[in-house]
């Protein structure tokens, strides 16, 4: 009996593991939302959670657990929605580069050290998919 019932815990282990996620993120004024599904090593990013036209579909296999996280910049500097996903593969893109920026990279600060330093900006948010904190605080609404 107990390995009958530590098969389905391990089963059901399994199972809740591999099911796909989906979370949407919303600037804190709640205009501007986007839509993120993962599963299996893929994660897919909807640029705007209304229409699904724009997006930009990723390999997570290289990124490490503890280390997955997402900036986003809302309607930055140069009036495009910026997103980056640090370590992310780019399996397809389908998105207007005019309205919306990718990139998968952590830029370079002056002693050559990856740094989010560019994106402590008002309209810029972190945010960590295992622990779901938001940087800064308040500076996304998760729905």
């Amino acid at each position: 009996m107990r390995y009958k019932l530590f098969c389905l815990l391990i089963l059901l282990i399994v199972l809740y593991s591999c099911r796909s996620r989906e979370v949407t993120l919303c600037d804190r004024l709640g205009q501007e939302c986007i839509k993120i599904k993962d599963g299996n090593n893929e994660r897919v990013i909807v640029f705007d959670a209304k229409d699904e036209s724009s997006y930009i579909q990723l390999n997570t296999e290289r990124i490490e657990y503890e280390l997955d996280y997402i900036v986003i910049c809302w309607k930055n500097n140069k009036e495009k929605l910026e997103i980056v996903n640090p370590k992310a593969v780019v399996l397809e893109r389908s998105y207007d580069e005019e309205k919306y920026d990718f990139g998968n990279e952590i830029p370079l600060n002056s002693k050559n050290i990856p740094s989010l330093e560019k994106y402590n900006e008002m309209n810029c948010s972190v945010f960590d998919f295992d622990s779901r904190i938001i940087l800064p605080e308040g500076s996304l609404i998760i729905k």
